[in-house]
């Protein structure tokens, strides 16, 4: 028996009105991870008083793995995007006590919400693309999604290079804060008037 499905096009699969938020935040995060994930070392050979990429990582890599060991059933008892918009704010919030950090302590609290923002975040928004896709086109959306997320890592290393030469490091982690908070709040906005259940 032929199936009933009409098989849409690549571009207007992943282009559904229900995945454009999602990939929208997306992109803004993973550029906002570019920041610490480019500029940390050097930031860091700058001040070495506060602390080691080691300490920051290894924090943030804990932070995350346990989140997903021991939390992982959180998104699904509370909601995704009850759970989700903390995530992200967390690891905003992370760059924002990195951008003031001026002890050790300080870039292990920044890893610590870091971990805890990406921890979430990137699993959170990969499910919501799962459940909103249509089951024929789920692989062309998590693909499309999974782009993304490396075209921020990709753009936001330039782009941060040019704020770090016009205000600096604590200034670009700062900056990289505000993306992520101001596409959460778009994020949030865009969602309320789609009215999908999640």
């Amino acid at each position: 028996r032929r199936s009933s499905i009409v098989a849409r096009g690549f571009w207007t699969s992943v282009g559904a009105k229900e995945l454009r938020s999602v990939f929208f935040v997306g992109l803004a995060f993973s550029t906002g991870l570019a920041a610490y994930f480019t500029f940390l070392k050097t930031y860091l050979i700058e001040v070495p008083s506060l602390g080691t990429m080691a300490a920051f990582f290894t924090t943030y890599a804990l932070a995350a793995t346990i989140l997903r060991a021991l939390f992982g059933w959180v998104p699904e008892r509370f909601g995704l995007r009850r759970v989700l918009i903390p995530a992200l704010l967390s690891g905003a919030t992370g760059l924002i006590v990195m951008a003031l950090a001026s002890t050790p302590t300080h870039l292990v609290i920044a890893g610590l919400l870091c971990g805890i923002g990406h921890g979430y975040a990137f699993p959170i928004l990969s499910t919501m693309v799962v459940i909103r896709a249509r089951p024929e086109e789920r692989g062309s959306a998590i693909s499309m999604f999974t782009a993304l997320f490396d075209f921020g890592l990709l753009i936001g290393g330039p782009m941060f290079g040019a704020v770090v030469g016009a205000v600096g490091y604590p200034g670009t982690f700062a900056f990289a804060a505000g993306l992520v908070v101001v596409a959460t709040i778009v994020f949030r906005i865009w969602e309320q008037r789609l009215a999908i259940a999640d």
